[in-house]
């Protein structure tokens, strides 16, 4: 007779498992609660690793947005970049200066006259 409790395989004249020491002569309404307790400390578990996994996961994601988000802080007001992986890569600082000279143009300006 194998134990309700941990499986052992015991000779049907014990009334004690030799493993574990639980009951052997149990009832069926025993054995119920035992396979039923059994399940729930089972599912328990296994929500249990599913949940730290789901958290370890969220802690991983979190991390990685962190680093990009300090990383892609974006360049100093009024400076343009080239995109580097180069650790050694500066900001361009670029400067204009627009001089508009348009030369006055001279033009007579004569009477006009009326019909003739």
């Amino acid at each position: 007779m194998n134990c309700p409790s941990c499986g052992q395989a015991n000779p049907s004249t014990v009334l004690y498992c030799q493993r574990c020491g639980s009951r052997m002569d149990l009832t069926a309404d025993e054995i119920r609660e035992a396979l039923v307790q059994k399940a729930k400390s089972e599912i328990l578990k296994s929500t249990e690793f599913y949940a730290r996994q789901a958290l370890s996961f969220a802690l991983v994601l979190l991390l990685i947005m962190l680093t990009l988000l300090v990383l892609a802080s974006g360049a100093p007001d009024g400076a343009y970049y080239v995109p580097s992986m180069a650790p050694s890569a500066r900001y361009l600082t670029v400067s204009h200066t627009v001089k508009v000279e348009i030369p006055k143009l001279v033009v007579p300006l004569e009477p006009r006259r009326r019909g003739r």
